[in-house]
């Protein structure tokens, strides 16, 4: 509330600190990656455990693009995410075929 000292003329005090930020839940996040199999189109799967993701898309198998062994990488991530707590995840698998021969 103001306080007037003299006509015309009155101070207020302002609080200059900063406004807190409002927790938001981080139960639930979306990834997107390549995975041993499952759907490429489409909406994303809603997962809600990890055994989900090995039905779905595979487990922690490395991934076998042309014969080049790649770790799995997604699936290490979504396995984290469950131990960590997370309730709800979206998963988007895609995939990237072997590159052709280039245009000439």
């Amino acid at each position: 509330m103001p306080e007037y000292l003299a006509p015309g003329v009155y101070v207020e005090e302002v609080s200059f600190r900063a406004k807190s930020i409002e927790g938001v839940s981080t139960s639930t996040a979306g990834f997107v990656g390549p995975t041993r199999f499952g759907p490429t189109q489409g909406e994303p799967e809603l997962l809600t455990s990890f055994a989900d993701f090995e039905r779905i898309y595979g487990g922690l198998e490395p991934l076998d693009f042309d014969g080049t062994m790649r770790t799995n990488y997604l699936a290490y991530g979504v396995r984290a995410f469950f131990e960590e707590g997370g309730s709800r995840l979206y998963v988007a698998r895609i995939y990237e075929p072997a590159a052709t021969a280039s245009p000439t």
